[in-house]
């Protein structure tokens, strides 16, 4: 039986990360004629795309011609003498798609079309672990495709061949975005982390919803008997994947599915009450004290919820209970089977999946501290996705700042907006601060302080000085009966 449940893990896991979701993405040559026209792509899970805005390029090959899959380094830049935006195009295979991407963006490039090595679905262009630094977008392209424009560009050495990549993102008043996660994903682990205080500023200005990601056992078989071991609860209907891969050690995919259905009645909580917060607080704090040292239990869990003033653990227990259990033998859970058909709604397949405005965000989650646009692509996507004029504080260039303010005219750190913030450098010296002018007058009058006080200090000391030497000469003036005459006294001095 144990060979049985291997299998499935496997499966299961090959499930998770083959399939996608779809998005309102477009590539397209226009340039040359022949050429123009669509191509179907995959984004990759990586970069920082350029969501709302057109990127065009031409492409190019890497100079080195034994190498067409962009797995050496590029040492030398292709001859490009009008300066256009760079797009290479490698073909599939010899590396990972990250160090592609990378020998790319060292090598100047705007962006990187991958040619697959066949016709079939296409894949997805996955972060190896070190994909945190690429910040340009790329995608993969059919095959055919691919040769289609190779040849073409070998038939035509001297031709330019020019592509539009854009990334479409519905602009709105309120931004919604959800994440699709897991208690024990470590690809969320960092931006669960670091981006709650970017959640927490866009609590006015978006609205934020996390789903749970669970595999219906169902669909395997799983409730047929006990043939997924410890990977399922509810007799077999709802499973996850071993964190840690070991069936024997560590954290069970038992254990996941319960705390998911903790953290979901969590979320629940939190949000009746409009803190949202609470959640982002939770699940940091779990992670530290549970999950980092495989203690995914309800102890654990109880343990940090007792932890965070506004969260109540008799309500996440009733939450749990009332929606029909985690046990090994309890039967239907409401909240679990809600999740399963969302998960299908949304086309998630992949964990974590993040969805801005019903769009799924391809790019990379590393929002890195201090956060700004410049290096947290999810920020930066939303920031896109308002409508032009009613972006959030958190959505201004911070120059040095904290999150959500930015220098004004006086060169002071303020939130855009508020009456502190000021736009006009002339006002800075009505609000406790001083003009170039003002800063002038005090100089002057501090150096005629001086120069008084100095000349002041001078009178005085020569007064001092005049009245000691008339003392010292007083002490040669002769005295009656000394025996000698004053001016025999008078001419020594």
């Amino acid at each position: 039986m144990m060979v049985g449940v291997r299998a499935w893990c496997a499966l299961l896991a090959l499930v998770v990360i083959a399939c996608g979701a779809s998005s309102d993405n477009r590539m397209s040559v226009t340039q040359p004629q022949e050429l123009r026209g669509q191509v179907d792509e995959q984004p990759s899970l990586f970069g920082m795309p350029t969501y709302g805005r057109s990127l065009r390029g031409q492409i190019f090959w890497s100079t080195n011609r034994d190498d067409r899959t962009g797995c050496k380094p590029i040492q030398q830049t292709p001859n490009n003498p009008n300066h256009n935006p760079i797009v290479y195009m490698f073909e599939r295979g010899g590396c990972t798609f990250v160090t592609k991407v990378r020998h790319a963006q060292d090598a100047g490039a705007t962006a990187v079309i991958v040619k697959n090595d066949g016709d079939g679905p296409l894949p997805h262009m996955s972060n190896d672990g070190s994909g945190m630094s690429i910040v340009i977008p790329s995608m993969i392209i059919k095959k055919s495709a691919g040769d289609k424009i190779t040849n073409w560009a070998e038939q035509h050495p001297d031709a330019f061949i020019e592509v539009s990549i854009e990334y479409g993102l519905p602009e709105s008043d309120v931004v919604d975005y959800r994440l699709w996660t897991s208690s024990m994903d470590p690809q969320a682990f960092e931006f669960k982390l670091n981006f709650r205080d970017v959640a927490k500023a866009l609590e006015k200005k978006a609205r934020f919803d996390v789903r749970y990601f669970f595999v219906s056992g169902k669909s395997y078989g799983c409730d047929k008997g006990d043939v997924c071991g410890n990977q399922c609860t509810n007799s077999g209907k709802y499973c996850a994947v071993d964190p840690d891969h070991d069936l024997n050690e560590g954290v069970s995919g038992a254990q996941v599915v319960q705390e998911n259905l903790r953290e979901m009645c969590i979320f629940q909580q939190a949000k009746s009450g409009q803190k949202e917060y609470l959640w982002w607080a939770y699940v940091n704090e779990f992670r530290t004290k549970c999950a980092s040292v495989n203690t995914v239990d309800e102890a654990c869990s109880k343990s940090v919820v007792e932890k965070i003033d506004g969260l109540s653990w008799n309500g996440v227990h009733d939450c749990v209970q009332s929606s029909g259990g985690s046990d090994q033998t309890s039967g239907t859970n409401s909240m679990i089977e809600a999740e399963l058909k969302a998960k299908e709604d949304d086309g998630v397949y992949l964990l974590p999946t993040l969805i801005v405005n019903g769009v799924t965000y391809y790019g990379s989650l590393s929002c890195p501290m201090p956060l700004d646009l410049a290096h947290c692509g999810v920020l930066k996507t939303m920031c896109t996705a308002y409508t032009n004029g009613l972006e959030p504080a958190v959505c201004s260039p911070s120059k040095g700042c904290e999150l959500g303010k930015t220098r004004d005219a006086c060169d002071r750190c303020n939130e855009p907006g508020s009456p502190d913030f000021m736009t006009d450098p002339e006002s800075c010296e009505h609000d406790g601060g001083a003009s170039v002018g003002t800063i002038i007058v005090l100089i002057v009058i501090l150096a005629a302080i001086l120069i008084a006080a100095a000349i002041v200090y001078h009178q005085h000391t020569s007064n001092k000085m005049r009245d000691e030497l008339r003392s010292i000469m007083a002490q040669y003036v002769p005295l009656e009966g000394d025996g000698h005459s004053a001016n025999e006294h008078t001419r020594f001095v």
